[in-house]
């Protein structure tokens, strides 16, 4: 069963993921351009913005690194995370389509389903921005600048208060800067409820 397939930035290659670990890289055009098995179970795939890099996120709760022709890089290292109970629910890469505030910014984000949140400047950064939201997380997005990002929790269930079965999900706003070293990074939270 497909897990997840993502396209490179430019859109010329796919990476289609399967849950026992299987993973197809293609082109467009329909033709192979790698295969194999990651012995390990896969739930999410991420390109990197030169399309040099494919993150793997399995769920055990690893993100290996690959190069795009399918050679092992390392592992890359979570940070302040959980003893074990956790899924990573987004590997998220700022695309720099519409360029950068700064050369040297976060343009990372990876978050786990219990709040967990880290953020880095690449796959190999050692001094990553890692938070704890408190909140649940299903999903995580960059704006179109790469300086905010917004993840979605899940809404609670209706209390006997409240007569409302609305299904949608609550979205919730981070924003820091890249001027600030990772320890004092300003965040500013807002909530959006639609």
């Amino acid at each position: 069963v497909s897990t997840q397939s993502t396209g490179n930035t430019d859109g010329q290659q796919i990476c289609i993921i399967y849950e026992d670990g299987a993973v197809i890289v293609g082109s467009v055009d329909g033709n192979r351009i790698w295969g194999g098995e990651l012995k390990t179970q896969l739930c999410k795939v991420q390109w990197s913005p030169d399309s040099k890099i494919i993150l793997f996120a399995t769920l055990t709760g690893e993100i290996q690194i690959y190069d795009s022709q399918g050679t092992y890089v390392s592992k890359l290292a979570l940070k302040d995370v959980p003893g074990g109970g956790y899924n990573i629910v987004a590997l998220q890469w700022y695309n720099g389509c519409n360029g950068y505030e700064e050369g040297d910014t976060y343009c990372l984000c990876i978050a786990l389903d219990v709040g967990n949140i880290q953020l880095m400047r690449s796959e190999q950064d050692t001094e990553p921005i890692s938070f704890n939201s408190d909140m649940s997380v299903v999903e995580v997005r960059w704006n179109t600048t790469g300086v905010c990002w917004r993840w979605r929790v899940p809404r609670p269930p209706p209390t006997r208060k409240s007569t409302s079965s609305s299904s949608t999900t609550p979205t919730v706003t981070w924003s820091a800067s890249s001027r600030y070293p990772a320890r004092s990074c300003p965040l500013c939270l807002g909530r959006e409820d639609h």
